[in-house]
């Protein structure tokens, strides 16, 4: 179809704008249709030309993940501010404005969602292990690092209340381990098997003792938490979740965060 200026008219279905502001003159301007709304636009030499959207409408799959992180997003605010207890699901529609409809239909109950947030929680707790491993060069250094990066984040009271406190209350033990085995322990579980290949420690059960030092990051966390200077006893429990690790070494070491080498050499074995 065309329009009484010559140019072809988009099908009805698109809708068509015309703006009575001159564009900017510029060739870059002109070419660049991800930074203007569809309809006609003034092209080169005057010229109309059909600007399509470069923002088509979300797929059902965006919009029902969009939907699951504000749902998240909200019952984490909710979880480690009120408690699992009293926040209510009418609490958490409310808060990520959405329909309680749109909830069931991505979880079935409360302790449902609880679990996507802790799972989450946890998450992000191995992002931090991660980060922090690969941060430094030596891997002993770099096993500490993670550990130091679980403590820190543990700090957070809201993820004392999510991860400590209601978690155990909330979920069923067998599926509270896996989740926590297969983000965060596994993470210092394979830190302390590279350990025994690199000849850092003795060979030993990494399974348990990785769980040992998870459960001492925790508890530690959360008497700094208690504490009545909060700082002062994190450096404390810092101080002696590294005097922890090194009790494993098969040989003594001066850390590098003082700026000092090794007191020994490592033996290769």
């Amino acid at each position: 179809m065309a329009s009484a200026v010559g140019v072809r008219v988009p099908p009805p279905a698109l809708t068509l704008t015309h703006s009575t502001h001159p564009l900017p003159a510029t060739a870059a301007a002109r070419d660049e249709p991800s930074r203007s709304r569809p309809g006609v636009r003034a092209g080169a030499a005057g010229k109309l030309r059909w600007v399509p959207t470069t923002n088509p409408a979300r797929t059902q799959q965006e919009r029902s993940e969009a939907t699951i992180a504000e749902l998240l997003d909200a019952a984490r605010e909710l979880f480690a501010a009120d408690g699992y207890a009293t926040t209510s699901l009418q609490d958490v529609v409310s808060k990520a404005r959405v329909t309680k409809g749109a909830l069931y239909h991505h979880f079935s109950s409360k302790s449902e969602l609880f679990r996507a947030v802790f799972e989450r929680e946890q998450v992000q707790l191995a992002h931090a292990i991660d980060l922090a491993y690969q941060g430094k060069r030596d891997h002993w250094e770099g096993v500490f690092a993670g550990c130091r990066a679980v403590f820190e984040a543990s700090l957070d009271p809201g993820v004392q209340r999510i991860i400590i406190f209601d978690a155990p209350s909330v979920l069923p033990w067998e599926e509270l381990r896996e989740i926590q085995h297969r983000h965060a322990v596994i993470r210092i579980k394979m830190g302390l098997e590279v350990a025994i290949k690199q000849g850092y420690i003795a060979k030993c059960s990494t399974e348990p003792l990785a769980h040992l030092i998870f459960g001492a990051i925790c508890e530690g966390s959360t008497l700094v938490a208690r504490a009545p200077d909060p700082g002062a006893e994190a450096r404390t429990a810092l101080r002696e979740l590294r005097s922890l690790l090194d009790g494993l070494l098969l040989e003594p070491r001066v850390t590098q965060s003082r700026g000092r080498k090794p007191a020994h050499k490592r033996a290769r074995r």
